[in-house]
């Protein structure tokens, strides 16, 4: 007869869960995204997706954030689905300080991008973007079998994939961020129903532990030019972090070819605190503490007076994060700077 082992007692499978509190965070440096956080930066051990429709700045996003997460010594694997080679060189990213934190890989199959992430999870990379996996196809899917693909075979892979690697980066101190595309729903019998899904289905919803899109409605013009447009502005809407609340607007703005702007960030908030106030004909007076009073001029002094001081007003956007981010979470009206 079988010998039947005891099973363990409750108490010994509780002692045997560390009593580490929660998440491991790291501040990366890109504003915009470390607010959406509550100011405590990226987590550990958990997925990020970012949606958006076309030409929103999805790409351009997470360039400027594997560029911070450089500056600060953390290594990002890019997998390039889509062409952005181009873009990725023209913000510096294949030039130091970057390049030796940084490496750019093309694949086009979900069997090429579960091998990859294996050997990413083995290594000592820190992150993976993936741009993008509604890009991504069977390896099976050819021109000659593109009649006969099964319908949303896709989106079944893609969920497939998503559900295998959560339960992988919960054994990790890796992350992965995903973008993803918006595409319209078909045939939508349901009227009050929603009209945009994502590649994925609900596994990218439920699995992904922070969700958030892009939302750019405003043109951003050149402060010397302004008939010259040379970004977006907009903000960040977070519809579900697993590491703070969710439903805030973080404003934003997208430089194109050039990255997330931090000093318009800094601009949004040292308005809000009224360390920043507009007096009428372009002038502006600054009051940050730690630094003496001063009045600009116009946009360009303006934008030159953050940069000058950046450290100072950094440091004072971390101090106030958290205020701030409870202010945004009220929703207030956006009105670009």
């Amino acid at each position: 007869m079988p010998k039947i082992s005891k099973a363990k007692s409750l108490e010994d499978f509780l002692s045997s869960v560390g009593k580490e509190e929660g998440l491991v965070y790291h501040k990366t440096g890109l504003l915009p995204f470390d607010l959406m956080n509550r100011g405590r930066g990226i987590a550990e051990g958990l997925i990020y997706q970012i949606y958006a429709d076309t030409g929103f700045g999805k790409s351009t996003f997470i360039l400027s954030l594997i560029q911070t997460l450089a500056e600060r010594g953390k290594k990002s694997l890019f997998i390039e689905i889509e062409p952005n080679r181009a873009l990725a060189k023209d913000m510096g990213l294949f030039e130091e300080p970057y390049v030796s934190h940084f490496a750019m890989y093309p694949l086009r199959t979900f069997a090429e991008l579960g091998e990859l992430t294996e050997s990413f999870l083995q290594s000592d990379w820190d992150y993976m973007f993936i741009d993008s996996i509604s890009a991504c196809r069977p390896s099976s899917i050819d021109f000659a079998t593109i009649e006969t693909q099964m319908i949303g075979l896709d989106a079944r892979i893609a969920q497939n994939y998503i559900s295998l690697l959560q339960g992988s980066l919960q054994r990790s101190n890796k992350t992965v961020i995903y973008l993803n595309q918006i595409r319209s729903i078909l045939n939508q019998k349901n009227p009050f129903g929603p009209t945009t899904t994502v590649d994925g289905g609900y596994a990218s919803r439920f699995y992904a532990g922070v969700r958030t899109t892009i939302l750019s409605n405003f043109q951003s013009l050149d402060p010397v030019d302004d008939k010259s447009v040379i970004g977006k502005t907009g903000f960040l809407f977070c519809e579900k972090n697993r590491t703070a609340a969710p439903l805030v607007q973080v404003p934003i703005q997208i430089l194109f070819g050039k990255g997330v702007s931090n000093v318009y960030s800094l601009l949004y908030f040292l308005q809000w605190t009224g360390a920043m106030k507009f007096s009428g004909a372009g002038n502006v007076s600054f009051e940050i503490p730690g630094l003496p009073p001063e009045n600009v001029r116009g946009k360009v002094e303006r934008n030159n007076y953050v940069k000058k001081n950046y450290a100072v007003c950094e440091k004072y956007f971390y101090e106030k994060i958290e205020e701030y981010f409870d202010y945004l979470l009220t929703r207030p009206k956006f009105i670009p700077l």
